[in-house]
Formats: structure tokens, C-alpha cells, sequence
């Protein structure tokens, strides 16, 4: 399926977004596995702050029913209780099902208190370190407390002081998930929340991106609109684009090369006109002023003879006639070739077909003609056709002498071909110098790297062959 460019620009926000909505919940969910794994350090604060309070407070250990009872509290609330209605808040919250054993230890290291309550009835005769003997505890402190880290759970164990005197120990093991069961956790979390905001994250892609390529859409619209109208030989339209980016750089960029091809495009049509001039220059005096130089030879070679030998002047008048009928179509075949051809209104092989029928009458020369033209040809290789054709058609009459004429023209992908062959007295293109007439339709088809070929035999006339390459699409 073939889309369009803000139909790609609407897809390539919606996955960037999508893709970024992924990477950033990954990203979240290792780093809370993470943070989760450095529980242990975030007793290391909480511990120093229920020391302090416990120096104030301290929990009831004379008692082995108000210490139970306290050590339950704890668990159960996530607070220490010193008395009644009284709690010590600490700035770490965990659940009971976060505690593995907790117990409250007396200065002689004999547990007073233990959790959970299954183990109760041992609390009285059973040492701290054989209770904790599977995390291997550190030594009890009697000065700091202390965060240890044993398998996969902390051990903190806290002094309880009172008035400088050790009062006994709050040791508790915290257990810390394992880092595959908290990326498990949180990469679960994460994907719900993807699959809940999807919709809603495709919907603001899509619109983002078509509100961005809608105006990208338009600026490169404005370029193809122009474009279109130099390919159609316009060169003065701009585009009209006043951005900053590399869209606008290259509006610039075309329409400076737009003014330049413009100005060349000039200077080339000037440089045509002045080679018009000397063309026609050069007819009037190879052509017409020899011819009516001649018959101003004849009419006053006649006016002498006249009196004396009338025959004689009758035929010199004769051949004034002749001389100035010839000047009289030379005259008309340089005005045909000067007349404007309107390929703008008409179509080339229409203007092409006008032009063969008036030639056709004027000179008396049967064209038999094939014209197989796909419309448009580009302005350049249009004009420099129909100069080459106007050129070749003009040898014709003055030197051939031929009755008819072998006319072709088609066009095929990739190229323009053009075939012109008389029936007249040809010659012999080795011998002959070639006039300016041929020159010219040579070096018009080589500037565009064409390929133009002349082929003539005296008395079996003359055949000429143009080849213009075309560009993809024209």
C-alpha cells in the first residue's frame, strides 16, 4: 500500500511514541527493582532515628506480657509504642508480611519477646543467635545500631538505652524481594499501564503528526506547484516560503536558481535573435541581392538593346523576370521563417502541420508526411525542432529542385526523430562545402545532445536524420 507523506509522518510519531511510552517504562521498572534491592539502606537512617526515640521512650522489657504486647504493635502497626496511646513514628512503613522475625532482646542476650507468636514459648530459653542462626547476625552492638544485609533481608538490630544505660536490643529481619520477583512486579504494573493508555497515546501521535505534516505537506506543495510552472518554461514564479529550516533553505536555493536559469534563458534568446539577424543577413545578400543585382544587369542590358535588337532585349527582359520572380520567393521563404509560430495556444504537431501545407502551396513540393507526436514537448526541444524543420525545408526550395518530399516525425520514450528526404538532384556532401543552413541544424541538435546525419547522392537527393534525446517524463 502506498501512503502518503503525512500518512508516514502520522505513523513515525505514533510508534516514536509508543516506542518512548516503552523504553521509559522499562527503564522504571529496572529502576525500581533497583532501589527496591537497597532496602537495607534505607534503615540505615530509620535505625539511627528509632534509636535516638527509644532513648526517650523506650519499650517496656521489665515485662514480658507489656513487651510481647509492644513487639506485636510494632509489627502490626509499622510504629513503636512506648506507652498507651503514645506511638514513636518512624519514617520507614512496612507490613508484618515484610518481616520475617523480629524479636526484643535483653541486656543478658535472652529474647523476651519474639514474633511471630508461633515462637513464643521459646522466648524465654532459647539465645538471639540460635533464633537468627540461618542469617548469620552480626555481633550485637551495645553503642549503634546496626544495618547488615544477609542473603536476600536485612538485619537491623538497634540498642535501647536509657540514660546511657543498655536496656536491651530491637533486632528484626526485613525481608527484601528478590530482584527478578520486583522486575516481574513492576514490569507488570508498567504493561498495564501501557495497555490502559495506548489508545489514548496512538490518538495523540496520529494528531500530532498529521497537525506537523499538514503544514510540512503544504510548503512542499508550494515547491511542486512552482516546479511545474518552470517545466512549463515560467520562470519568474517564486515559491513563497519564509521558514528558517532546511525547507526554506531550499525554497531559497530554487528560487535563486529559478532567477538564474531566467536571466540565461534571456540572454540565450537575445543571442537567438542577434544569430537570426545574421542569418538573415547573410540570405539577403547570398540570395536576394545577387538575384536583384543580376536583373539590374539584364534590365540595362536590355534598355541598351532595345532600339537596336529587340529580340535580344526581349530576352534579357525575360530573364530579369525570372530573376526577380526568384528574389520574390526567396523574400517570401525568409518572412515565413520569421514569422512567430504560436506554440504556446496550439500544439507542436498542429503548428507543424500549418506550417508544412503553407510551404507545401508555396513552393509547389508534394510532402508526403508522418507525424506521430505525444504532447508536450518541452519550450526548447519544441523551438529547436521547428528551426531545424523551417532550415531543412528551406534547402530544399532554393537548391534541391525536387517535386516531392519524404517527411517524418515521431516520438518514442526516450527520444525525438526526424527524417527529411528529397527527390531532387542531391550532390555530393564530400565536395561541397556545407552551407551555414546545415551548420546551423547541426549545432542546434548537438546542444541538445542530439545526433544529426546528412546523407545525399548526386542525383538521387538528399536525406537528412535528427535524433533529440529526451528526459524522464518529457
Amino acid at each position: 500500500m502506498k501512503l502518503s507523506l503525512g500518512q508516514k509522518i502520522g505513523i513515525s510519531y505514533t510508534l516514536v511514541t509508543l516506542i518512548a511510552l516503552l523504553t521509559l517504562s522499562g527503564v522504571g521498572a529496572v529502576f525500581l527493582t533497583l532501589w527496591g534491592n537497597n532496602g537495607c539502606r534505607e534503615w540505615q537512617g530509620g535505625a539511627k532515628y528509632l534509636q535516638a526515640q527509644f532513648a526517650n521512650q523506650s519499650p517496656p522489657l521489665t515485662s514480658k506480657h507489656e513487651a510481647e504486647a509492644w513487639l506485636n504493635n510494632f509489627v502490626q502497626r509499622g510504629t513503636a509504642k512506648s506507652k498507651i496511646g503514645e506511638f514513636i513514628e518512624i519514617n520507614i512503613y512496612f507490613s508484618k508480611e515484610d518481616l520475617a522475625k523480629a524479636a526484643l532482646i535483653s541486656p543478658s542476650q535472652k529474647i523476651l519477646a519474639f514474633y511471630p507468636s508461633s515462637a513464643q514459648g521459646l522466648a524465654g530459653r532459647v539465645l538471639w543467635k540460635k533464633a537468627f542462626a540461618e542469617y548469620k547476625p552480626p555481633p550485637l552492638s551495645r553503642q549503634a545500631s546496626i544495618v547488615a544485609q544477609r542473603q536476600n533481608a536485612c538485619i537491623v538490630e538497634i540498642p535501647i538505652k536509657e540514660r546511657s544505660q543498655l536496656r536491651g536490643w530491637l533486632v528484626f529481619v526485613y525481608k527484601v524481594p528478590a530482584a527478578k520477583q520486583r522486575l516481574f512486579l513492576w514490569g507488570s504494573v508498567f504493561l498495564l499501564l501501557i495497555t490502559l493508555t495506548a489508545p489514548l497515546v496512538l490518538f495523540v501521535g496520529t494528531v500530532s503528526g498529521w497537525l506537523i505534516s499538514r503544514s510540512m505537506i503544504q510548503r512542499f506543495g508550494n515547491i511542486g506547484k512552482a516546479v511545474k510552472e518552470w517545466s512549463k518554461g515560467n520562470l519568474k514564479t517564486t515559491i513563497d516560503d519564509g521558514g528558517q529550516d532546511e525547507i526554506g533553505l531550499l525554497a531559497q536555493r530554487l528560487n535563486t536558481m529559478a532567477n538564474r536559469l531566467n536571466t540565461l534563458l534571456k540572454t540565450q534568446q537575445e543571442l537567438a535573435v542577434l544569430e537570426e539577424r545574421q542569418r538573415l543577413a547573410r540570405d539577403l545578400h547570398d540570395a536576394v541581392k545577387q538575384q536583384i543585382f543580376a536583373a539590374t544587369m539584364q534590365l540595362a542590358a536590355a534598355q541598351k538593346q532595345i532600339q537596336q535588337n529587340p529580340k535580344k532585349a526581349r530576352l534579357l527582359l525575360e530573364d530579369a523576370t525570372s530573376l526577380m520572380h526568384q528574389s520574390q520567393v526567396e523574400l517570401t521563404n525568409i518572412i515565413q521563417q520569421l514569422r512567430p509560430l504560436n506554440l504556446k495556444n496550439a500544439g507542436f504537431a498542429s503548428v507543424l502541420q500549418e506550417y508544412l501545407n503553407t510551404w507545401e502551396r508555396r513552393t509547389g513540393i508534394q510532402v508526403k508526411r508522418t507525424i506521430k507526436i505525444s504532447e508536450p514537448l518541452s519550450p526548447s526541444i519544441a523551438e529547436a525542432l521547428l528551426r531545424i524543420i523551417q532550415e531543412g525545408l528551406s534547402n530544399v526550395a532554393r537548391h534541391s529542385n525536387a517535386n516531392a518530399l519524404t517527411f517524418t516525425l515521431k516520438q518514442e520514450a526516450q527520444k525525438v526523430m526526424l527524417t527529411m528526404a528529397d527527390n531532387g538532384q542531391g550532390f555530393e556532401p564530400n565536395s561541397v562545402a556545407l552551407g551555414n543552413g546545415l551548420r546551423n541544424m547541426a549545432e542546434r541538435t548537438e546542444e541538445l545532445g542530439g545526433r544529426f546525419q546528412l546523407h545525399s547522392t548526386p542525383g538521387k537527393g538528399t536525406l537528412i536524420e535528427v535524433e533529440i534525446p529526451l528526459e524522464e517524463g518529457e
